[in-house]
């Protein structure tokens, strides 16, 4: 009988959640990630995820900004081509 290496795969997921009020973006934070931990048995990346306001945040190379209550979308400064 031949030994075979199994192989799997780590995977990690970054919370991202928007919202005018911080209080309710805690909350909602915690839930998700509670649940991702518990019941799909992923890990979350507590270094990524965070509580912010959408223009402090890079999402996918992306952020968000607002001008005269009209949300709207860019590639973030920091953003690195490669």
């Amino acid at each position: 009988m031949k030994d075979e290496a199994i192989g799997f795969a780590a995977m990690r997921m970054t919370v991202t959640s928007m919202s005018k009020a911080r209080s309710q973006v805690t909350g909602v934070m915690k839930s998700v990630s509670q649940f991702i931990e518990k019941r799909l048995k992923l890990k979350v990346n507590q270094d990524k995820s965070a509580v912010d306001y959408p223009t402090n945040r890079k999402f996918l190379g992306f952020s968000f900004y607002c001008i005269d209550g009209v949300s709207r979308i860019r590639v973030h400064p920091n953003h690195s081509k490669g």
